[in-house]
């Protein structure tokens, strides 16, 4: 019953956001619309007719003491206007398939990329004066595309945001408009050859999002040294290349964490490292890192470390992890529960002897990016 955008869109901004989406979210639903709730983020459901009681049981079960969330940078967040026309095309019409019946918001969560979907210009001016997005992206039938355009040139808040296109006819009609920047994906799905967090590739369209945006996708490395580890709970600093001052017996090591954070951001990675193992924990659950690499200095570090391992190997959808050993590999006859712990969440271990070439060809070979 809201003007404009419906409670399921409401749910989605608020879940789009992070100084918001980890505030619990209860709706009031039929039951047949559960599955929707839960897959937008919904944290609780209440079902009419709602009684005291069943208020009282959802909130128990919903709201818990509530934790810090990691610090994101907003410079490397790309926010997409998502403007699916719903005019039904004429039997005439040629054939399309439009991008709304994949689920954006959950293809480009990984990427630290929320989708604000829209049906029409009235929605999209309103939320692009209150989210300020990155760029529109345009999709479904038109039936008069250059009228259309025209009227999205009006709106000043849209007419500023670079428009990537997905037909022909829809690009053809923009470029036809002064003042209106146009990029056309006309395969929006096809593979790329980058992977991001060792799960799936990433579709031409992000690219094209990101190119019109003005950015240049980074994959975030975390690195976690257990011998600088923390046992505080301070939340993610700055870039690599920024360390604490390093003291005398680590400055050897400073300096190569030094050279590794310049070395990786010339290649084309974002970088930083881990202050504690909340920290990290929170990161790798709030999907903003892309891989990490574990560095081990004996001798072995203390329990407070296998617990830390412990917790993250209970995390489901975990990066990809790099095992880096500072001295000889640890015996496999013999093995310490730190070792067995770091075999079990390892997707694979390096050796001392490893260079920083092949350092970077392993991390290459993870993303799946050509070396």
């Amino acid at each position: 019953m809201l003007p404009l955008l419906s409670g399921w869109d409401v749910l989605t901004l608020l879940k789009s956001e992070v100084a918001t989406r980890h505030i619990p979210v209860i709706v009031t639903a039929t039951p047949a619309d559960r599955h929707q709730a839960q897959s937008i983020g919904a944290d609780g459901l209440l079902s009419p007719p709602t009684t005291l009681k069943a208020v009282q049981q959802v909130l128990d079960r919903t709201v818990q003491p509530s934790t810090p969330m990691p610090v994101e940078s907003s410079a490397l967040k790309l926010t997409v206007l998502h403007l699916h026309t719903v005019a039904i095309p004429d039997a005439s019409a040629p054939p399309t398939e439009p991008i709304a019946e994949i689920n954006l918001q959950t293809l480009f969560y990984p990427y630290n990329c929320p989708v604000l979907e829209v049906d029409d210009l009235e929605q999209a001016e309103l939320l692009a004066r209150v989210w300020k997005p990155n760029v529109i992206l345009l999709d479904g039938w038109i039936p008069e595309p250059l009228a259309f355009l025209k009227q999205l040139s009006q709106s000043p808040f849209l007419a500023a945001l670079p428009l990537v296109t997905l037909t022909p006819e829809v690009t053809q009609a923009a470029n036809q408009i002064n003042g209106l920047s146009v990029f056309p994906c006309l395969d929006p799905f096809s593979p790329q050859k980058t992977m991001l967090s060792g799960r799936t590739p990433v579709p031409a369209l992000l690219q094209v999002l990101q190119v019109a945006a003005g950015m240049n996708w980074m994959p975030h490395i975390l690195v976690v040294d257990l011998a600088l580890l923390s046992s505080s709970d301070r939340l993610p600093e700055s870039t690599l290349p920024s360390t604490p001052a390093p003291s005398p017996r680590n400055h050897q090591w400073s300096s190569w964490l030094q050279a590794f954070g310049q070395y990786t951001h010339t290649a084309g990675f974002r970088n930083s490292i881990a202050r504690s193992w909340g920290e990290i924990e929170q990161v790798v659950q709030g999907h903003t890192v892309d891989l990490v690499l574990i560095c081990v200095r004996h001798p072995l570090a203390p329990t407070a470390h296998l617990e830390g391992i412990k917790s993250l190997l209970r995390v489901r959808n975990k990066p990809p992890v790099l095992v880096w050993y500072q001295s000889a590999l640890p015996s496999l006859a013999h093995p310490e529960p730190l070792d067995l712990l770091l075999e079990a969440i390892a997707t694979n271990t390096l050796s001392a002897s490893t260079s920083m070439q092949e350092l970077l060809e392993e991390i290459y070979k993870t993303f799946a990016l050509p070396g």
